[in-house]
């Protein structure tokens, strides 16, 4: 199995209605090459611990789950979130999901992290959450 940087690369590269982008790909020389860089990066996944994640590491992601903590918008609730441009030490710019697409962005303060609100590399379990504790509010 390729390493995670290479797989990343092909996923970034990757559109199957343009094959010109396929050239250099590690994976253009299987037919069905999709169904094989899925395979790996499925595989890559399982292999990654996943836990909440870092102020700076939502800032170098591309796409995150937030998770609400006590009666923001909704108790307890995850959903899968794009990160914005507009991402400083301060503010966390996300791109939240009505329906099928992003469709408007909110501004979280960095000093209500996982005080109110945190993010995950992966959707988390309930036990994975169970065993995240919250910070208290300052």
């Amino acid at each position: 199995m390729p390493n995670a940087g290479t797989v990343l690369d092909a996923l970034d590269r990757c559109d199957s209605s343009h094959t010109a982008w396929c050239i250099g790909c590690p994976y253009a020389m299987y037919k069905g090459c999709y169904r094989f860089l899925i395979h790996d990066a499925r595989a890559i996944m399982l292999r990654s611990v996943n836990h909440v994640l870092s102020i700076d590491e939502i800032i170098a992601s591309d796409f995150v789950y937030i998770e609400y903590h006590q009666n923001i918008i909704v108790d307890n609730s995850v959903e899968a979130c794009g990160v914005g441009s507009r991402c400083t030490g301060k503010e966390i710019n996300l791109l939240l999901r009505d329906g099928w697409s992003f469709d408007f962005s909110q501004t979280f303060l960095s000093k209500d992290y996982n005080v109110t609100w945190r993010c995950w590399r992966f959707k988390p379990t309930d036990e994975e959450r169970k065993l995240a504790p919250w910070k208290a509010a300052q």
